[in-house]
């Protein structure tokens, strides 16, 4: 293969409309999730009309940027390094538009001395555009007039980078309609239909690549129990502790909780076969579903030591065997989080997650030790809930922020950890109609909360199914 493959000559993104109205580009996903991981550097790389071939397997790539785009470079640089099987340290640099010009592939961030974004910049004015993404050669240009335009520009771009076979790849094909008439399309469809059935829907909120926006139906407290969506954040927590090499998904719940075992006269063999990643998908081997704070009155429970409950229960079935549903498993996640970090649940995530993603308020229901259940019980605005959605679109990142890597969004999506396949996208439902939902190929993230015990609903995921897929 050779070291860069140009199939456009020049291909330029632009938005189509004028800059009082909403960006006009479809936003494709090109997640690593969707690419070959284990293919060979020598692999030709079949690439699709419009596709742009940045590098291959062993070629650099600059991202060159100018004053007041280096968070932007910086994401570019983090997306590329997640996507290359083949990263070797000094592949990818971030250089200021201060440095020499490079026949080297480059993507280049706002406005910068570099012919592509001078062409990038003409197009802009020409038009009257809001952002322009200007491919020319080996060249991206991205450029926008002020900040907002930017960072939907470089969202885009980062939303079209992929790797197939060994190459680096800028997807460049454009799109029909843009991605604010996507997202204030669904959201207005999604509250009309909550309207027009009269669903019990407190609050819905959309976040596309253009922001977060959010709708209330029923006025309502700020905060709901997001009942069983709590359990990802139960899985993100773990993913934070894998990413810091605390733990990893095939340590055994025996081995952790070895003394507690020994304290409760436990015969630990059976919990020596448990591993974490049984315990995520619901297969550590019980009978029933117990420890449902939200169906039972655990008030009446004569054990308050939550922990020996679940550690006494018999394990009926092999580990893996049979799926049995159950809150049980997500408590014993809250205190393996607490076993390993030495912090309780709500209080490591809120430095590692609230803190970072600016979550307004949030409490955890808990069990008699004071420990966060972990399987229900966070009550959280709507608006904040729909940020750990954009997070695992965009690949573990909150903005300029890392949360998780990207490792760690595969390995949830492809072991269904609570995010399972719905439609063309991933979703996790809660107890009474809470619900998240996030969809790779049109970059939006999906979040409502509202009192559904009678099943309600339906109506709204026919109406998110038919704009999503």
């Amino acid at each position: 293969m050779t070291a860069l493959l140009l199939l456009c000559a020049m291909l330029t993104l632009a938005c189509a409309c004028k800059p009082e109205d909403a960006p006009n580009d479809d936003v494709v996903s090109t997640d690593a999730t969707d690419a070959p991981t284990d293919a060979p550097t020598e692999e030709k790389v079949e690439l699709k009309d419009s596709d742009i071939l940045l590098s291959d397997a062993s070629e650099p790539v600059r991202i060159v940027y100018a004053d007041g785009c280096k968070a932007a470079a910086n994401r570019i640089y983090d997306k590329l390094v997640a996507l290359d099987k083949n990263f070797t340290m000094g592949k990818y640099s971030v250089v200021s538009d201060s440095a020499a010009e490079s026949s080297v592939p480059e993507i280049i961030v706002g406005d910068t001395k570099h012919e592509a974004t001078a062409e990038a910049k003409k197009l802009v004015a020409d038009g009257g555009l809001v952002y322009s993404v200007y491919v020319s050669g080996n060249k991206v240009a991205i450029y926008a007039p002020d900040t907002d335009g930017l960072e939907v520009a470089t969202a885009i771009v980062l939303n079209k980078l992929t790797r197939r076979g060994s190459a680096v790849v800028y997807d460049g094909k454009g799109g029909s309609f843009t991605g604010e008439y996507e997202r204030k399309g669904l959201l207005d469809a999604l509250c009309k239909t909550a309207k027009s059935e009269d669903l019990p829907v407190y609050r819905i909120a959309v976040y596309d690549e253009n922001g977060l926006e959010t709708e209330t139906l029923i006025a309502s407290n700020p905060c709901q129990n997001c009942y069983s969506v709590t359990k990802v954040y139960c899985v993100t927590a773990i993913g934070m502790l894998f990413d810091e090499g605390k733990i990893k998904v095939t340590d055994t719940i025996g081995s952790i909780f070895a003394e507690e075992l020994a304290e409760y006269g436990i015969d630990p063999a059976a919990w020596n076969k448990v591993t974490i990643h049984d315990v995520m998908r619901h297969r550590a081997g019980f009978e029933h579903g117990f420890l449902d704070i939200d169906a039972e009155d655990s008030s009446k429970y004569e054990n308050r030591d939550f922990l020996e409950i679940v550690l006494s229960e018999p394990l009926v079935y092999e580990p893996g065997e049979k799926r049995v549903y159950t809150d049980a498993a997500y408590y014993l996640i809250s205190r393996v989080v607490t076993k390993v970090s030495g912090e309780m649940l709500d209080q490591f995530l809120s430095s590692r997650l609230f803190e970072p993603t600016k979550c307004r308020e949030f409490a955890f229901s808990n069990c008699p030790d004071g420990y966060p259940m972990g399987a229900t019980g966070l009550y959280i605005r709507t608006a904040d809930v729909v940020k750990l959605g954009r997070i695992y679109l965009d690949g573990g990142m909150y903005g300029d922020t890392r949360i998780i890597s990207q490792e760690w969004v595969d390995t949830v999506l492809e072991n269904g950890y609570e995010l399972g396949k719905s439609g063309d996208g991933y979703a996790k439902g809660g107890m009474r109609g809470q619900y998240l939902y996030i969809n790779f190929e049109k970059n939006v993230a999906v979040a409502w909360h509202s009192y559904d015990p009678d099943d309600l609903n339906g109506p709204l995921h026919d109406t998110l199914h038919e704009f999503l897929g």
